[in-house]
């Protein structure tokens, strides 16, 4: 996905397998356990937890890179990991976006073909304590509805004052 020159989206390190289609540093840093092991002990993320058997997480450089050079930061966290931002960066503009409900995500997950069904299940009720909490915690709630990507871009764009 592009973004507007005023954007930048910080890729998310994990130490999952690369997918099908994926390419390193292109949405994500695809490192090892000990990678991972060794910038947490360096306090080189900015926040990061282990999810799913894997760790994901932010690092710090890039997104300080990208504020140097006078870019606002896209970041895809869940909701520890907002907090975790907001207490370095106090200003942040937090966005939750979502599926219309469990029902599609589920199914978005299933269509995708990258996941057991347990994994799904389990991702679909982590959604489900995160929306909670999202719409106690964040500024903003988004619904990304299947089929219609360009709403849910249109009302973050409008949020950002980038439309």
């Amino acid at each position: 996905m592009r973004y507007p020159d005023k954007l930048m989206r910080v890729p998310t390190a994990t130490t999952r397998p690369m997918r099908p289609g994926e390419t390193q540093g292109v949405g994500h840093f695809f490192i090892t356990e000990k990678e991972a092991a060794d910038k947490i002990a360096k306090g080189e993320f900015l926040e990061y937890f282990k999810y799913n058997r894997y760790l994901y997480g932010t690092l710090l450089q890039p997104v300080l890179d990208a504020l140097k050079i006078g870019k606002d930061v896209l970041l895809e966290v869940d909701v520890r990991g907002a907090r975790e931002v907001l207490k370095v960066f106090p200003d942040t503009i937090t966005i939750f976006i979502r599926a219309a409900d469990a029902q599609e995500l589920r199914q978005r997950l299933i269509d995708r073909n990258t996941e057991q069904l347990a994994d799904i299940e389990e991702r679909v009720a982590y959604a489900e304590k995160e929306l909670i909490a999202a719409k106690k915690e964040y500024a903003h709630l988004v619904v990304n509805p299947t089929g219609y990507p360009e709403r849910a871009i249109a009302e973050t764009e409008h949020i950002l004052g980038i439309a």
